[in-house]
């Protein structure tokens, strides 16, 4: 097999292709190896790849006892694996396990070689993956020094590899030392907005969320934490292949299309025959010579395709297609040597349009030519220790963000460079994605050894990711400029060395991630940090997009959501307990108030697990904060409450932030809330726990994010309703006046519609003018309902004060019908009266339910799936119903 996965069995079958029978002149190659098979020699794959992933160990440098390692991996995960750690993400275990970051670990593998690899004309180790500070040895031969955890590491080891066996290890230092030697030898220090009490992070090309952040333990980290594979090889192989711009004309599209290989200098001609092929037959084959050095090394070839009748790649909501991928098979051909390359490619247009207007500057984003209302949220690693999370993690996470209509996240700079196989999900769910480099609230060092590395890892991961259709928008960083203009970061230098930290964060941000940006990825905007202004510059609202911390940091109510409205929403959130199922596994060992151990699930937010699964030092403080504006305060003792209350509490108040910026569309480019997911089961302002439980949030941006979206809010005596919509409808609305019992005590319909160009103000009124004489605005609630032309009915409910100044009713609710389906229970819901957030959860067991903290009207009934994770038996008995008035 050849590192693509092609058989040298494979290669007479490209005879017969039809896509080969039309251009016979790639043939003569293989053609030539089939004539000369009889004579004994016959076409060879140009690259041999050995995976080396089984059979680690590790050991610390103290120990002389080695412990299986899975590779990728981390050190923790293989510590817990042996049975030498309790679970690092359950109980309180930073200081217990603090000792893990300050040791050396040694990973070491013993593997054989067959002979005829070293004949070929290359020999190559690489890491994908480094984490992060790491000598490599082969056969006690040293290969390589890695220090940075962002890049691949290739090692030439003709010379200490042997045919048979072989021991390869890899020596990790401690990361927080290794940091502190490099900070120790700089000449100024760096100051960073999260807590590290050795002050090296930023010294360290390593996931900065190792080091502890606002929602994650510290867990500094060490292992071989992407594949490692021994690559032999000769001729030419293939390196890269890409869709590198795109133009229209009329229906055609003209298709310049890239490929870069690499010449080991060995083939027995000068050149290399390259053919590029659709199987689906959507655009032509083309096959051409292309000069080799001599030498050998890299070798770039582009060619213009004309794909007549062209479909194009669309983005979710964008309302007029599908997110069409084409497949896409290079080959290449020098002597007896051969290469190929499948990939997947989409073909579309994207740019960040930033032009001055009325209000400042825009910030949107045109696909195609069309500008696109974005909307999603910002995604952190899906597990503290990033490669336990498998595919099916990162495609339950895709497949959560597309069934909330999102259509784009945001890689934030803190964690890691994800995955191939979520950037391919993202490609294949029509899912922008907003790449940050990893950088985070931390100045950055000018010395030329980090600069020179950080140049490295962006080729790397520029290289990478840039064929993806859904790649949209690089950044430097996230909220260092903000750090430097707002959060007193120059107090601490003095006037001499301000210019040298102001050129160090130029000469990385403006001048190498740009220019790697320009020269390998030129059709890519970039910005060079997130946000452009703080929250409390005026201009955050104008220009730029915008971290709105106003609402949470900044304490102000969640009303001022709708009256401050950046041009882009890439930051902003609240906080929420997650499910009780999910605190439950919080659980395990902790330290009681007594000073003894304590097990078991959490019973208080006083309890020391639930303090050290709250990374925010006053995050409850602040939570409680919000909920005794307008909400009830549950007391400490009642983790329940508080679970369900504070989902409600984030849900309606970033729901807030949601409609507002939909309904500013396009004045807001788009709207990318704080944050989709967890790395481990915390107190959050996620909308999905690191078991991947929804909570409310994640339900109400579903609604917002809807294709259609009826949107009623009311507010200063007034009741508005917006529709929204990804295209145009055309509908009636009609507006009702409902008393909690049922009552309809005002009612108007209004003919309607929404271009799809903007939300439309369909319905405003005053609260005097809609209610009846002498009604109780405590007790009624403002339904809008958008019928359109089709017959789908879209609705939302509006409240006139206060969820806690409400005179709610005992709803009555109860379970009418629950029957099995083949992927879970359909369960029907009624209630008597006004039910407000409804929760359906199952006792003890996790679940998803498709439908959850919903309003339901008197006398309505509501279907809902819901799919435990775990086999229940008797399930509906099970079914626990709760609103903001229990039953």
């Amino acid at each position: 097999m050849n590192a693509r996965g092609l058989p040298a069995a494979a290669l007479p079958h490209l005879q017969a292709a039809p896509h080969l029978q039309a251009a016979p002149h790639l043939l003569a190659a293989p053609l030539l190896v089939l004539a000369l098979s009889g004579c004994g020699r016959q076409a060879d794959p140009s690259v041999h790849a050995m995976e080396l992933g089984d059979g680690w160990q590790v050991r610390g440098s103290t120990d002389t006892l080695w412990i299986p390692a899975t590779v990728p991996g981390t050190v923790h995960t293989d510590l817990l694996a042996a049975g030498r750690i309790p679970d690092p993400l359950t109980g309180d275990r930073e200081a217990e396990l603090a000792w893990i970051e300050d040791e050396a670990w040694i990973y070491g593998l013993d593997f054989d070689v067959d002979p005829t690899l070293l004949e070929e004309e290359r020999l190559e180790l690489v890491f994908e993956g480094l984490d992060t500070w790491a000598s490599v040895t082969l056969n006690g031969t040293g290969i390589l020094e890695a220090d940075n955890m962002f890049r691949t590491w290739r090692a030439d080891v003709r010379g200490a590899l042997r045919a048979g066996a072989n021991r390869l290890e890899v020596r990790f230092a401690p990361p927080a030392a290794k940091g502190a030697e490099r900070a120790a030898a700089h000449p100024w220090p760096i100051p960073h907005q999260e807590p590290d009490a050795r002050g090296t992070r930023a010294f360290s090309r390593k996931a900065a969320y190792h080091f502890g952040w606002d929602w994650g333990p510290r867990f500094a980290t060490s292992g071989i934490w992407r594949s490692v594979r021994l690559e032999a090889w000769s001729g030419v192989r293939v390196t890269d292949a890409r869709v590198s711009s795109l133009q229209m004309r009329g229906d055609s599209a003209l298709v310049r299309f890239a490929v870069d290989m690499e010449s080991a200098g060995d083939g027995d001609d000068a050149s290399v025959r390259v053919g590029i092929r659709s199987p689906d037959g959507s655009f032509r084959a083309v096959v051409e010579d292309v000069a080799v050095p001599a030498a050998g090394g890299p070798v770039a070839w582009e060619t213009t395709l004309v794909v007549p009748g062209a479909e194009l790649w669309w983005p979710a909501g964008a309302g007029r297609g599908s997110p069409r991928l084409h497949d896409v098979e290079v080959d290449a051909v020098q002597g007896r040597r051969w290469d190929r390359r499948a990939v997947r490619v989409g073909l579309r247009t994207v740019e960040l349009v930033t032009e001055r207007d009325s209000v400042g500057e825009s910030f949107l984003f045109r696909v195609n030519g069309e500008p696109l209302f974005v909307r999603g949220a910002n995604l952190v690693p899906p597990d503290h220790f990033t490669p336990r999370a498998d595919s099916s993690v990162y495609a339950r996470l895709v497949a959560d963000a597309a069934a909330a209509n999102m259509n784009m996240l945001r890689v934030w700079g803190g964690g890691v460079y994800l995955p191939d196989v979520f950037y391919d999900l993202a490609d294949q769910a029509g899912i922008l994605v907003w790449q940050d480099f990893m950088f985070a609230n931390a100045l950055v060092p000018g010395d030329s050894s980090f600069v020179s590395s950080v140049a490295a890892e962006a080729e790397d991961q520029v290289r990478r990711l840039r064929r993806h259709p859904s790649l949209a928008l690089w950044c430097g960083n996230n909220e260092i400029a903000e750090g430097w203009a707002n959060w007193g970061w120059k107090a601490d230098y003095a006037p001499d060395v301000l210019p040298q930290v102001e050129a160090a964060y130029h000469r990385v941000f403006e001048e190498v991630l740009r220019g790697v940006v320009a020269r390998l990825d030129g059709g890519r905007p970039y910005i060079p940090s997130s946000p452009r202004h703080g929250w409390g510059r005026a201009e955050s609202l104008t220009e730029g997009d915008s971290h709105y911390w106003g609402v949470w940091w900044g304490m102000e109510p969640f009303r001022a959501y709708a009256a401050k409205i950046p041009r882009f929403a890439s930051e902003f959130g609240f906080q929420a307990l997650p499910d009780m199922v999910t605190v439950a596994a919080f659980g395990s060992v902790g330290t009681g108030t007594d000073g003894a151990a304590a097990e078991g699930a959490p019973r208080s937010l006083s309890d020391p697990v639930m303090r050290a699964h709250q990374k925010h030092a006053a995050g409850y403080e602040t939570i409680r904060t919000y909920l005794a504006r307008e909400w009830p305060v549950p007391p400490d003792d009642s983790l329940d409450a508080w679970s369900y209350l504070s989902q409600l509490a984030q849900a309606e108040g970033v729901g807030l932030a949601l409609e507002a910026h939909r309904r500013s569309w396009p004045r807001t480019g788009g709207t990318l809330y704080w944050q989709l997911n967890d790395t481990w089961p915390v107190v959050s302002w996620s909308g999905i726990d690191s078991f991947g439980r929804w909570k409310a949030l994640h339900h109400r941006a579903q609604e917002v994010f809807a294709p259609v979206a009826v949107l009623a809010d009311a507010w200063s005596d007034t009741v508005a309703v917006w529709v929204a919509a990804d295209a145009p409808v055309h509908g009636t609305l009609e507006v009702r006046v409902l008393s909690f019992d049922g009552g309809t005590l005002a009612t108007s319909a209004v003919d309607t519609s929404a271009d799809g160009a903007a939300a439309e103000l369909v319905f405003r009124e005053s609260v005097d003018r809609l209610l009846p004489a002498g009604t109780d605005p405590r007790s009624v609630v403002v339904e809008a309902s958008f019928t359109t032309d089709d017959g789908a009915t879209h609705r939302d409910l509006a409240f006139l004060v206060p969820p806690a100044h409400l005179d709610l009713p005992d709803p009555g609710m109860r379970v009418v019908e629950a029957s099995a389906e083949a992927d879970g229970w359909r369960v029907t819901l009624t209630a008597e009266r006004l039910a407000y957030g409804v929760r359906l959860s199952v006792d003890g067991v996790g679940a998803r339910v498709s439908d959850d903290f919903f309003h339901l009207l008197p006398g309505d009934t509501a279907s809902v799936l819901v799919t435990p994770e775990a086999p229940v038996p008797d399930l509906p008995s099970r079914f626990r119903l709760r609103s903001l008035r229990p039953s």
